[in-house]
């Protein structure tokens, strides 16, 4: 009965901690920020960053240049400081992926990021298989999905950005 209660009593304390400082719980996953403020009227947030967002001199800009960190501040209710940049890093790596993902791997996979969270970890810096324990960057450069050398390094970087919730 005793350890009952203490361990109710951590509970509560970790509870309590998670709701009181909810940025030191976890770091920002910006996809799961935009599918739950913005995919409702944006849909897929790499296809929306593919064919409404481009990368300019500073950074991703609307395709009229408009500067964006300004407009999300108060776009349907607003983003925090800290979220906008995140958001933004996501978007110009969506861009910058040029949707490889959806070209080469989606025939078979679900959406990257369905993908990654269900199908693969991360342990001492390298992608691996969650089930398999394979190693990703070698399975990929061995010509899954035909894919060359570079697009295998490329896919993994992108595949590693993902899981860390910075994509």
């Amino acid at each position: 009965m005793r350890m009952c209660r203490q361990v109710d009593g951590i509970l509560a304390a970790l509870i309590l901690c998670v709701t009181m400082f909810p940025g030191v719980a976890r770091a920002t996953d910006y996809h799961v920020l935009f599918e739950s403020r913005c995919a409702g009227c944006h849909g897929h947030s790499g296809g929306f960053a593919r064919e409404q967002l481009v990368l300019g001199p500073n950074g991703v800009v609307g395709r009229s240049g408009r500067d964006l960190a300004p407009f999300l501040v108060s776009h349907a209710g607003g983003l925090s400081a800290d979220e906008i940049p995140g958001l933004l890093a996501m978007f110009a790596s969506q861009i910058e992926s040029e949707a490889m993902f959806g070209e080469r791997c989606r025939i078979c996979h679900d959406r990257a990021y369905e993908f990654v969270r269900l199908k693969l970890i991360e342990r001492d810096g390298a992608l691996l298989g969650r089930y398999s324990g394979r190693a990703v960057a070698p399975f990929l450069s061995a010509g899954h999905a035909r894919l060359t050398p570079d697009e295998a390094a490329a896919m993994t970087e992108a595949l590693t950005r993902i899981l860390r919730g910075k994509r």
